[in-house]
Parts: structure tokens; sequence; C-alpha cells
């Protein structure tokens, strides 16, 4: 089995295992009742592997060679848990409105996961692609930086911080002023601490934006459209993580956003902060906005 395949199934097994334990106490902090809310952690981890499911369908129509067959056995084990968690007394209602949460959040491929998870059918996404060879190594990159954020707990630590931590928790948390050195060591701990919030807000960013550049410039018409019709796919995969659900969301973002430019900026001359900060800036609504570079 070739090694992303490999890292893939086990993330997933992981995940798929996870969600017996969600919203209760558990060694993750992002699946702890205490602020994952209203089955938030639940749902979490159902977009994560959806995205998963969904790049790796891409992978399959540019003919990368993938364990198609043992990642599919591993999704199929998500989509029986959501259907037992249906017939489960008391959790029929639950998981109706999760499930129809992560469909309405992915809109692109709103008949591809409807008969996956509603109807237990498997069917590939469309990518009409005329010349997918020419694609094949850029999409690679582009699996690769997927890899590296569901491996990376930050990212779930900000995700969680921006849409779920309550009030009083999320002052507290911002109001905290972390080094540089600080953040740098929170990589890879799944605690909620500023370190880590402000570690996952600039490690998603970075990875989006590599996501985003790896669909390079094109020489031909026709590749042209298809690099288009891929950006527009990857896009449809990624957009919930950049969904800030509510206004409240889009100011602990832009919370974030401040207090990082800020901390970075103040060791430098006022003319050089401000052109720090235009640059900034660029690179963060590039990176959430998934410009094309």
């Amino acid at each position: 089995m070739d090694t992303f395949s490999g890292r893939v199934i086990q993330i997933w097994q992981a995940k798929v295992q996870a969600l017996g334990g969600a919203n209760t106490r558990g060694g993750n902090v992002y699946l702890d009742y205490r602020r994952a809310r209203f089955g938030f952690a639940k749902s979490l981890i159902v977009h994560e592997i959806t995205e998963s499911i969904l790049l790796i369908a891409a992978a399959h129509k540019l003919g990368i060679q993938l364990a198609y067959e043992e990642l599919e056995s591993v999704a199929e084990k998500l989509s029986e848990w959501l259907q037992a968690q249906d017939i489960a007394k008391g959790n029929k209602l639950e998981t109706s409105e999760l499930v129809s949460g992560v469909i309405s959040d992915f809109p692109r491929f709103q008949k591809v996961l409807e008969l996956r998870y509603l109807h237990g059918q498997i069917e590939e996404p469309d990518l009409p692609l005329r010349i997918p060879e020419t694609l094949m190594k850029s999409f690679k990159a582009i699996l690769r930086w997927h890899l590296s954020m569901l491996e990376q707990p930050t990212v779930l630590s900000y995700l969680e911080a921006v849409r779920t931590l309550p009030r009083q928790d999320w002052k507290e948390l911002i109001n905290q002023q972390p080094g540089a050195e600080e953040v740098a060591r929170a990589a890879d701990t799944e605690e909620m601490t500023s370190g880590a919030v402000y570690f996952g807000f600039l490690f998603m960013a970075s990875a989006i934006s590599n996501l985003n550049s790896a669909i390079g410039p094109t020489q031909t018409s026709e590749e042209a459209a298809d690099s288009a019709l891929m950006l527009e796919f990857v896009r449809g995969a990624l957009d919930w993580r950049l969904d800030f659900k509510t206004p409240e969301s889009f100011t602990r973002f832009e919370d974030i956003r401040a207090a990082i430019v800020k901390a970075t900026s103040r060791e430098l001359p006022y003319r050089a902060a401000q052109l720090f900060e235009d640059e900034f800036e660029l690179i963060i609504n590039g990176a959430f906005n998934l410009i094309p570079a």
C-alpha cells in the first residue's frame, strides 16, 4: 500500500472510532463536550472525512494510484456509524440534523453526498476534465496539504474556538498575548490555548494558500479550462472550513488576524509595520477566499 493511502486510512479509522465518544469528556480537546456544543464535535469529524472522500474521488478521476478499495472500506464505516445512530433510540433527530448540515455545507456535491449518506449508494462526483494527466502533479500536492490539515490538531482548535467557544472563554483566550515561541511550541498540541488557536489559524491559512497555488500557470485554453474546473472542485471540498457561519464567528476571525498582526509588527518601525500589515492582509485574504494565484 502507498504511504499516502496508509496515512489517510489510519486517520479515518481514528476519527470514526472517535465518533463514538464525541461530545463526551475525552482525550482530544475538540471532543470535549464543555466546548463542542450542539453536536459540533461529531459534525467536525464527519466534515473532515467528507472532504477527504471528495478529494480522493478526484484523485481517482485523475488516475492517481492510491489504495481505493481499502480507502472506501474505511469510508463505509462512517456510513455504517451514521446508520446505526439513526436507528438508535433518541439519536435519530440529532443524526438527521448532522447529516443534513454536512450535505448543505458541500453544495457542489449535494447529490453525491445524499446518495452516500442517506441511501448508502456510492457515486463519484462529476469532474469532466479534458486532459487530466496535466493536473496529476498539482493534485498530488493538493492531497499532501489536505493531509497536513487532517493531521494538525491546532486547526481543529482554531475552528472550534471561532465557531463554538463560549463568549467569556473566548474573551479570556483572545486577551492573552502569546509570543512567537509560545505559538511555535503549540504545534501539534490538542490543548485549547491561545498559542494553539493562533498556530491553527496560521497553519490553515498557509495550507490553503499552498493548495490554491498548487495549480500553476497553463499553456493552452484546454488546460486553463481544466484548471478552473479543478479549482472549483477543490474549493467545493474545502469551503466548509472557511464558512464562519455567524457574524460573531467572522468577528472572532478578525480578532485573531488583528492580534497576530499586532504581535508580529510590534518591534517594527511604523512605516515597516504598516507595509507588513498590508502584505499580511493580502496573504490572508488570498488564502481564506481561495483567490487564484
